[in-house]
């Protein structure tokens, strides 16, 4: 069974144990090819159990199935009841008994250390206007105004110039050294004896020749190499070629559609007349 486009339930499932997760997100496709399976082959997954399991027994043995379509402000509900029905949060995957909370989920002492240094900060970001304030929970500035809270660590820790125009540091650290810590030196895998880069979307170690200058980039190239750029801008060209042809063919059908009514009165008219 596919996973939609659209907001529902799914179910996580081990064959190996039959364990399950339950969870609800506004597009169940995105969610699990965008999110749970990158994190989990890349073994950074959130829940750890779900990852043990995962590196234990193999993708092959995982599967999500979509359970039920349910509109946006029932999806807590609806995730609640089905955590309930699997009692996924005893026997399952799921680390916290009630859907969209983290009450009754227990932290180890070295969670709970990283959890009061993460609140401790505070930061100073840069909006696209040149205007500067200072905020302490960078999570929720960022749900507020759109952005993405690993794009803007990343800019923080001096690993990106900017996301969508802001800009992000630390109280203690002043522009000036922040923007000479973004030029200090490359930060993305570089092969220096060999003067090679690693692209980012086909992960290969390429010549220098083979990128764009890029000066939002801290290594100065750009993130994808020339084919991956040529390649991505072939299916961009692909794809908007299909949604023009598709609008065109439904031009061309209502106007087909005006002239038959039109060619339909005129015949009346006529038998009338």
């Amino acid at each position: 069974m596919s996973l939609p486009n659209e907001p529902g339930i799914y179910l996580v499932k081990c064959a190996a144990t039959g364990k399950v997760y339950v969870g609800s997100s506004v597009n169940v496709y995105r969610r699990w090819h965008a999110r749970h399976v990158p994190q989990l082959r890349k073994g950074k997954h959130c829940n750890s159990h779900l990852q043990a399991a995962w590196r234990k027994y193999g993708e092959a043995t995982f599967s999500c199935v979509f359970l039920e379509r349910c509109e946006l402000d029932a999806l807590i509900v609806r995730e609640q009841f089905w955590i309930n029905y699997y009692d996924s949060a005893r026997t399952g995957f799921n680390l916290n008994p009630t859907a969209g909370s983290w009450l009754g989920r227990k932290h180890t002492q070295t969670a709970r250390q990283k959890i009061s240094a993460a609140k401790g900060k505070t930061y100073i970001v840069r909006s696209p206007e040149n205007k500067e304030r200072q905020i302490t929970n960078l999570y929720q500035f960022c749900r507020r105004h759109g952005l993405t809270h690993n794009a803007m660590s990343r800019v923080a820790n001096g690993l990106a110039r900017h996301h969508k125009g802001w800009e992000c540091r630390y109280t203690d650290v002043s522009r000036a050294i922040w923007l000479t810590a973004l030029t200090a030196g490359p930060r993305r895998a570089v092969k220096i004896k060999r003067q090679q880069v690693r692209c980012s979307k086909c992960r290969l170690y390429k010549n220098s020749a083979d990128f764009t200058r890029d000066a939002q980039q801290r290594d100065g190239f750009a993130a994808y190499c020339r084919d991956c750029q040529a390649e991505k801008a072939r299916l961009s060209y692909i794809a908007n070629r299909a949604v023009r042809l598709q609008k065109a063919a439904d031009y061309r059908a209502r106007n087909r559609e005006r002239i038959r009514i039109h060619a339909r009165e005129c015949y009346q008219q006529k038998r009338m007349g």
